[in-house]
This record gives structure tokens, C-alpha cells and sequence, in this order.
């Protein structure tokens, strides 16, 4: 497992926990949008952030006082979502979903996602 700490906006904190073999990494990008939802009014709204890996933009939206679902294909990456919310202290929905396709709820004030460029090989290892 891998364990950083992610720092967002001066004023939100947390760790992220992840096996490297099967979730990514928070990339400069994902932090950049982590940004950006610092700076949006986000209480109250409905998140849904498709391909969350390790789930930087579900914790951050949820911190910033939005009900987030956070959605992925890969289960390990859901997961990893859910145990970081729970350790940042916030609930965050999980769903493990190709895209839209298996969101039964498509009712949402945001949706955001990051995600990963990278060559084919690496993309079949990180959702297996």
C-alpha cells in the first residue's frame, strides 16, 4: 500500500491509501481539479465523480459539503474511495461503473472526472 498526503486550497487535508499495482496515483491535473472544487460552492450539491481512483476529487468535493457518488470500473478503486472518505472523515457513495453506464442516478449538480492518460498496456493492468 501507498500512503500521501494531499494538501488542497490552504484549508483541506487528508491522506490518500492505495495499492499502486491497481489504482493510480493522483496526478498534478487531478490535484489541480481537487483546486478548483476548493474555490466552487459545493454545499449541498450532487457530485458524481466518474473514474475516481483514490479518490482525491469525491474527498475533496465531500469536504467542501457536497453528496458525492463516487464512481469507477476498477472495484479495487472504489474501494480505495470509500476507506479514504471514511478516514477523512466524510461518507461518500461508492458504485463500481463503466462511465455513466451503471449510474442509476444521473440527477447531479457536478460531475467531474480525471481521467488517467496512458498507453493501453498499463490501461489493461489498472482494471483488472
Amino acid at each position: 500500500m501507498k500512503r500521501i498526503d494531499i494538501q488542497v486550497g490552504g484549508t483541506i487535508s487528508f491522506d490518500l491509501e492505495f495499492d499502486p499495482d491497481f489504482v493510480f496515483e493522483p496526478s498534478r491535473v487531478g490535484r489541480l481539479f481537487a483546486e478548483e472544487l476548493v474555490r466552487s460552492d459545493l454545499r449541498g450539491k450532487k457530485v458524481l465523480d466518474v473514474g475516481s481512483g483514490s479518490g482525491i476529487l469525491a474527498i475533496t468535493a465531500a469536504l467542501c459539503g457536497a453528496r458525492v457518488t463516487a464512481s469507477d470500473i476498477n472495484p479495487e478503486a472504489v474501494e480505495a474511495s470509500l476507506r479514504n472518505a471514511e478516514r477523512a472523515g466524510v461518507s461518500i457513495t461508492g458504485l463500481v461503473s463503466d462511465g455513466l453506464l451503471g449510474v442509476p442516478d444521473r440527477d447531479f449538480d457536478l460531475i467531474v472526472a480525471n481521467c488517467p492518460l496512458m498507453p493501453a498496456t498499463m490501461s489493461s493492468r489498472a482494471n483488472t
